[in-house]
């Protein structure tokens, strides 16, 4: 199986700070991976997940707000791990 970097990718970026530090991080999911197939066009603007676009798919509107759902879950066990108080690892992979 050769290795390539998806057509497209979904992110999500956000930032934790605090008083003393700021942590920008940018967290990239492959659709490929949730059983899509790559786009025909690679062109953002023609793309099938272009923003535009996405609505007319419930298959895709879904796996965005899967994404979503995951880094509200994320944020604040990275917001954990700043202040020292994340439990384990495991609290932040399933």
């Amino acid at each position: 199986m050769e290795n390539r970097l998806p057509v497209t990718s979904i992110y999500s970026r956000f930032r934790i700070s605090d008083t003393h530090d700021i942590l920008p991080m940018r967290v990239y999911f492959n659709p490929e991976t949730g059983d899509f197939e790559p786009p025909q066009q690679s062109a953002w603007a023609t793309n099938d997940w272009y923003k535009g676009r996405i609505y007319t798919d419930q298959k895709k509107v879904a796996y965005v707000e899967k994404i979503k759902k995951w880094v509200a879950a994320f944020v604040p066990k990275v917001e954990a791990g700043l202040k020292s108080k994340l439990v384990s690892a495991r609290t932040v992979v399933k």
